[in-house]
């Protein structure tokens, strides 16, 4: 508690020292809301970024390193007649194919060598793939195939291309030389090649960690004949920062700004709330002093004569000294309740000698823990009654708790052991004060019910 500056000398009441908390609390709302317009303007411009920008691009043409050859139907397995070369010409990357009837399945691949088994490059954060090529064939319309390997040592062989795993994207060429746009999440794993391989289910799912290999096919229903396929550009995209993570992490900054608000603003409200109180304290001593005789003869009314806690008659009476005071900064006012654990078994056990001797020191313990504005009296029996102006449910939750840890921890006469129950409410500006007493006393009851020494703080909406 802050010092008290004196403020009477010689029966002369002095004006309490002007308080600058107004221009105290401008100032922080002006800081406040610039510092919320500056968090607001970088936060929008830091989603664009991530949305425009923060991209990572993987390029596949005919100037980039990566191996390149072509592939046909000719091999051991298919027993096809197709033939297929590759051309490079600057950086576009050529497959001709001379399709013949064969084989099953006639077909023609461009295979790209991304990187070497079996660490393969990781293409599971990258989310769109734009595909540049122009095909041309017989038939009527041109589909074309792409295809990503994915290695895994569960069902891959290095020197054996055909088991890495096959995810593929098969669309029909509307028109040449366009870009197609694709999210990654439309490559499926071919449930032909689940089926060829004899894969367990915990394996059929989409891998794209490990990927070695891209290839560029021709499609099904193929005509004999010449095919070819052209590819200009093969982006695959993906950002620095997912957007999930990047708006995660923009949350957090959020939420760090605005505990460190309410930090630097409870401690604003705490000042003044201190600076408030010592203007009070000074008020409420000058007047003690020109009253002192009146009010030490209006003690013997308002007082409990076995605590010299305040009675209910003087309980009312301070309450109105309090309103007049502080007017409407009184509220919130915290009404709480406390009530001794089990007092009839401690009457009944030690003897009314020791059940007294608690009362006294649960009182001497509550009047000494509270503040000068706040009133304790005993309502009756082993009840007392606190009503705190200026205090909010939070923080009466506070007061009652540091309260009820006191008397736990504190000794006792004949080693009895003494706890307390607390019920909290909040009175409210214009509310009746005896229906906030009732919610206080039905939450010192549900404090009971719940197993006793323990708070619980009744909210109304």
């Amino acid at each position: 508690m802050d010092r008290v500056d004196r403020n009477v000398d010689n029966g002369v009441m002095k004006a309490p020292r002007k308080s600058n908390l107004g221009a105290v609390a401008a100032r922080g709302q002006r800081t406040a809301s610039f510092w919320l317009l500056a968090l607001v303007l970088l936060s929008i411009c830091a989603l664009m970024w991530n949305s425009l920008g923060m991209n990572e691009t993987l390029v596949i043409d005919g100037s980039s390193d990566h191996p390149v050859r072509a592939i046909d139907d000719r091999d051991p397995g298919n027993h096809g007649s197709s033939v297929a070369t590759l051309e490079r010409h600057g950086r576009t990357l050529g497959l001709q194919c001379e399709v013949g009837m064969a084989a099953p399945y006639p077909f023609c691949s461009m295979h790209i060598m991304l990187a070497q088994a079996p660490d393969g490059i990781d293409l599971s954060q990258f989310s769109v793939m734009r595909i540049q090529l122009n095909a041309t064939g017989p038939e009527p319309l041109q589909e074309v195939r792409v295809a990503l390997g994915n290695f895994n040592p569960a069902y891959s062989r290095p020197d054996n291309i055909e088991t890495l795993k096959n995810h593929e994207l098969v669309y029909i060429q509307q028109t040449a030389n366009s870009v197609i746009e694709v999210p990654m999440d439309r490559m499926s794993v071919a449930s032909w090649w689940i089926e060829e391989h004899n894969i367990p289910l915990q394996y059929a799912g989409t891998e794209l960690q490990h990927v070695v290999a891209m290839d560029i096919e021709t499609g099904a229903n193929l005509r004999a004949g010449p095919h070819r396929i052209v590819v200009d550009r093969i982006e695959l995209e993906r950002k620095w920062v997912s957007p999930a993570t990047f708006r995660l992490g923009l949350l957090l900054v959020w939420f760090g700004a605005v505990s460190a608000f309410v930090t630097i603003e409870l401690a604003r409200y705490k000042y003044q709330l201190l600076e408030s109180r010592r203007q009070q304290q000074v008020l409420a001593q000058t007047i003690t002093s020109l009253h002192a005789r009146s009010e030490s003869l209006e003690t013997l009314v308002r007082t409990d004569a076995a605590t010299g806690l305040l009675n209910r008659t003087g309980l009312n009476l301070g309450l109105e000294q309090r309103l007049l005071q502080l007017g409407i900064n009184a509220f919130p006012m915290a009404v709480i309740f406390a009530d001794v654990d089990h007092f009839k078994r401690i009457n009944d056990s030690f003897g009314h000698a020791t059940g007294d001797a608690v009362i006294a020191q649960v009182a001497t313990h509550l009047r000494n823990h509270v503040t000068h504005d706040d009133l304790v009296a005993r309502w009756g029996g082993e009840e007392f009654l606190l009503l705190c102006p200026g205090t909010g449910g939070e923080e009466a939750r506070r007061i009652a708790e540091r309260l009820r840890q006191g008397l736990e921890r504190q000794p006792w006469p004949n080693d009895v052991d003494v706890t307390c129950s607390f019920g909290i409410a909040v009175l409210k500006a214009g509310e009746d004060w005896l229906k906030a007493i009732q919610r206080a006393d039905s939450a010192m009851y549900q404090a009971k019910q719940a197993g006793r020494n323990r708070v619980v703080l009744v909210q109304i909406s």
